[in-house]
């Protein structure tokens, strides 16, 4: 390999940049390739769905902010977020609980949690 001729700067830009709307700091999410949507979970427990659209000339990519599912690991870190269908979402956080939420639409709407204390 020549190293001479080897790119030494990547240019990298960001597809689309996402704003969760809550005040905390997005820690997991989870990305459907097919129906090109996004769930985020954030420090302070919180669920943000997000559906992503094509603009109208088809070019740029434009983010719509749908729905907030506030507190679902009480307030703590959700660590890690899993689309398990199309509508089902399962997320884990520092409160020692899974939980499944359901999205309604384009809402989300709570399902039920479960206790996993080994996780955390």
């Amino acid at each position: 390999m020549d190293f001479e001729t080897f790119p030494t700067e990547s240019v990298l830009e960001p597809y689309c940049v996402i704003e969760v709307d809550t005040k905390g700091i997005p820690q997991s999410c989870a990305y459907d390739q097919v129906n090109q949507r996004v769930v985020v979970g954030d420090s302070r427990g919180n669920l943000a769905y997000f559906q992503l659209k094509n603009s109208e000339c088809g070019e740029q990519l434009y983010v719509v902010h749908n729905s907030v599912l506030p507190r679902v690991h009480q307030k703590q870190h959700i660590t890690s977020v899993k689309w398990l269908t199309p509508s089902t979402i399962l997320s884990a956080g520092n409160d020692g609980c899974l939980h499944v939420s359901y999205l309604r639409g384009e809402f989300l709407q709570k399902g039920w949690s479960y206790p996993a204390p080994s996780l955390t």
